[in-house]
């Protein structure tokens, strides 16, 4: 018998992707090494990297080696679907099911894929509820992971 996993939709029609500032300042030096992590909106209307415990507004899909807005990256966020992630520094036990918040992201310009952990508190998410659907190893730090907003 065939078993059947979650696999993350490529070019979902779904998908809601939108361009964007990218940046908490200027001249943050955005690349395509940046493609893949987590992000917040700011007040310089952009999308930052999230911080360790950050609700994820979104996740990067794409940069141009243009900048916006006196200095900003250019660029697109997705702000629903599926992505894959990687579980933080710590984690353990985490389960299909388990509500997500950033870890600490790869700083702007070095590679990295988006650092996830489990909601400390269940049911305290905020309005952007990313939730694992699959699990790729073991649940724990490390471990490759697939979201969905929920």
């Amino acid at each position: 018998m065939t078993d059947f996993v979650f696999n993350q939709k490529v070019n979902s029609p779904f998908a809601d992707v939108t361009d964007a500032a990218l940046g908490a300042a200027a001249s943050e030096g955005w690349a395509t090494n940046d493609i893949g992590k987590a992000v917040k909106i700011t007040g310089a209307n952009s999308y930052a990297l999230c911080v360790n415990g950050d609700p994820i507004e979104g996740f990067v899909v794409a940069v141009e080696a243009i900048s916006v807005n006196d200095g900003f990256g250019f660029g697109a966020v997705q702000r629903n679907c599926r992505v894959e992630a990687e579980l933080f520094t710590g984690v353990s036990g985490a389960a299909v099911g388990d509500f997500v918040v950033s870890g600490t992201q790869a700083a702007v310009g070095t590679a990295g894929i988006a650092q996830v952990k489990p909601e400390a508190v269940a049911g305290t998410e905020d309005v952007f509820n990313w939730r694992i659907i699959r699990l790729f190893t073991d649940g724990n730090a490390g471990s490759k992971v697939l979201l969905e907003r929920t």
